[in-house]
């Protein structure tokens, strides 16, 4: 799947639609949603990108962090990609590499 993400900052007027989807996202992925995909086993759920970095020249920074620095996380999203259950086999894809 693609990339996505919602600011879940507060700052759009949508705290509570963006949470409600936020949370659909992440169950779905994960195959925890009622008539979604299931995985089982070694079988991985699906692979998704919360918007990374979610800003550009003269936008709001509303991706991950909080800092064009990039050094703080936004708490309402880490909720959210924290739970995320699928892990890239490929090790060059991995966090941190």
């Amino acid at each position: 799947m693609g990339e996505g993400g919602a600011s879940l900052d507060g700052t759009d007027g949508q705290s509570a639609g963006d949470t409600a989807w936020a949370t659909a996202l992440t169950q779905y992925v994960n195959g925890q949603a009622n008539g979604g995909p299931t995985f089982s086993g070694t079988e991985q759920p699906i692979g998704f990108d919360w918007w990374y970095f979610g800003y550009g020249a003269g936008q709001q920074i509303d991706g991950i962090y909080t800092n064009a620095a990039l050094t703080q996380y936004n708490a309402g999203q880490k909720t959210f990609w924290e739970t995320l259950r699928y892990t890239p086999r490929d090790r060059d894809h991995r966090p941190g590499k």
